[in-house]
């Protein structure tokens, strides 16, 4: 669907090209498409640094794309932290003016605290997987 696509030229497309037919994303291209669908992970992308942490072993993993700027892996540690939701693992990478976060969860976070996430300024998009 619209999602796929979007991934497909997020995380494969070619910058030089306005518009790329879906059609000549190659295997390796689609296997990372269907590894950032399932579990947050981006390689070779245009815009966002590689981020790997693998399959989500943990209750639940979220991702958040947000601005690349001071102070914002204390706003989501902190804000978990108050919500009492223990991070397992994590990973934050930085390309340009956007940084990446992949965490792994101890316990599921509701939907009142994922949204709480995304209303910290700076935060662009926040993605949930369980």
């Amino acid at each position: 669907g619209i999602s796929a696509a979007a991934a497909a030229g997020a995380v494969a497309g070619d910058p030089g090209k306005i518009l790329e037919v879906i059609s000549t994303v190659t295997e390796g291209q689609k296997a990372e498409i269907r590894d950032y669908l399932e579990n947050g992970n981006i390689h070779n992308s245009v815009n966002y640094p590689n981020c790997d942490m693998g399959v989500c072993k943990y209750a639940m993993r979220v991702t958040i794309i947000h601005r690349n700027i001071p102070n914002m892996l204390t706003k989501f540690t902190a804000t978990f932290g108050d919500l009492g939701i223990n991070i397992e693992r994590m990973s934050n990478e930085t390309k340009g003016e956007y940084g990446y976060v992949i965490m792994d969860l101890a316990n599921e976070a509701d939907e009142d605290s994922v949204n709480t996430i995304r209303k910290i300024k700076g935060v662009l998009k926040v993605r949930v997987m369980r």
